[in-house]
Parts: structure tokens; C-alpha cells; sequence
């Protein structure tokens, strides 16, 4: 269910939107509406408050304050200290200028940041395929942009290949079981992703089907195994 407010908070009083510092009571998400209204549309209840901008085309998830800094999923962008967001008075939910798309309530408020990021990928991988699924370094676990292609199976095809930043590469080829355990994470989420992305219970139902509980166990065991906590 969406999180309930971690600290007194409420929207402002006047009858337009006001700049609000991020980082405080919450940080924010913003993502291109096109993309947020397919997010929107698969976390059904389990989202929280959202505001819409159609000025701007963006839509904002508010999310507990901290999680902008981690945040990495294209189209978007985490909104932490040193960021303001537009936000319009409680009762307003429509437009003109900045409303609440999902209205906030004491019951609906921040949304669970790892959800909102899986419905997000989901989304860009029902519109994209497989070129939406990002990179992330096979070390450091950390998105990458500019990789060093560390290996690829010619036999399984595109999704075998791993990358890395080119600081953390030489500690990839000398670590051939680490290496092993990284590609795991990325087959299961790569797997995960395709089942929610398809699977009408998934969308239906607030816990997903079967299937869907299993995958997602298997990608954090796999994410465990390749990164311990340190």
C-alpha cells in the first residue's frame, strides 16, 4: 500500500501552486507523462499522491525523502535537496496550472520507491522492448552510459553481455565467478520485467500473481549473492 506521511506535512494553503523544497518531507520523481500515465496505469492502488503539470508534460510521484539520490531510471529524474517542486493545494485536482492526478489523502501519500521504479521499467518495456532495459556496471552495480563490453555469449544472444565503467573493468576480468553471479542479476530482472510487463494478474491484482512473487524473489537473492552488503 502507498506510505504514510513519515512527518506532519501539508500542501499549501494557497489557491496556486507553490515551490516546495524536495529533501525535506519528501523527495520527488519526475517522469514524462506519456511514460508516467503507463506507470501509473500498472501500480493502480499501490501508488500515492501524484501531481500532474501539463504545462511541463510531466507527472511527480513524491517518494520518502533520501531515495532521489539512488535514483536511475530514464525518462525521469530524482528531485532531492536543492530541488523545488510546484505544488498545488489539496483540494485542487484538476487543472489549469499543477493539480493532484492522484489526489493525496492521510492514506495516500508517498509511494514505495523500488515499486514505482519497476513500474517505470515496465512501462518503457512495453514501449521500447529490450532496448529499454538499462546498463548497469557488472562491478559496481551503478547505471553506466559510457561501457567497457566486458563479455558477451555469442550463442545467447544481445542480453548475455555484461558492461562496466571503465575504472571498475579490470576488476570484472579477474573475477570470473563474481562475474558469473552479476550475470544472474541481470537475467533475472530481465526475466521479471517481461512477466510483469505481460501478466493480466500482475496488473489486476495489488500482490501480482504467483509467478510474478517468484521472480522478484529470485532477482533480490541474485542481487544478495552478487552484492553482499557491506
Amino acid at each position: 500500500m502507498p506510505i504514510h506521511r513519515p512527518e506532519p506535512w501539508s500542501p499549501p494553503a494557497d489557491p496556486l501552486a507553490q515551490p516546495l523544497p524536495a529533501g525535506r518531507w519528501w523527495d520527488a520523481v519526475r517522469v514524462e507523462a506519456a511514460l508516467g500515465a503507463r506507470a501509473l496505469e500498472w501500480l493502480g492502488e499501490e501508488s500515492g499522491a501524484v501531481i500532474e503539470d501539463r504545462r511541463g508534460a510531466v507527472l511527480y510521484w513524491l517518494v520518502r525523502p533520501g531515495a532521489a539520490g539512488s535514483w536511475a531510471v530514464p525518462q525521469t529524474a530524482g528531485l532531492g535537496t536543492g530541488h523545488y517542486v510546484a505544488v498545488p493545494p489539496q483540494h485542487r485536482v484538476e487543472g489549469p496550472g499543477p493539480y493532484w492526478r492522484v489526489p493525496l489523502s492521510p492514506t495516500r501519500y508517498l509511494t514505495d520507491v523500488e515499486l514505482l521504479a519497476v513500474a517505470l521499467r515496465a512501462a518503457r518495456y512495453a514501449e521500447l522492448g529490450p532496448r529499454s532495459l538499462p546498463r548497469y556496471c557488472c562491478v559496481c552495480a551503478r547505471p553506466v552510459d559510457e561501457a567497457v563490453l566486458i563479455y558477451q555469449d555469442a550463442a545467447s544472444g544481445p542480453g548475455s553481455a555484461r558492461y562496466a565503467h571503465e575504472g571498475c573493468a579490470p576488476r570484472a576480468a579477474a573475477d570470473p565467478e563474481a562475474e558469473a553471479r552479476r550475470g544472474a542479476v541481470e537475467r533475472s530482472w530481465r526475466k521479471a520485467i517481461v512477466h510483469l510487463t505481460d501478466c493480466a494478474a500482475c496488473h489486476a491484482t495489488e500482490r501480482g500473481c504467483g509467478t510474478g512473487q517468484r521472480l522478484l524473489r529470485a532477482h533480490r537473492e541474485c542481487r544478495r549473492l552478487a552484492y553482499p552488503p557491506r
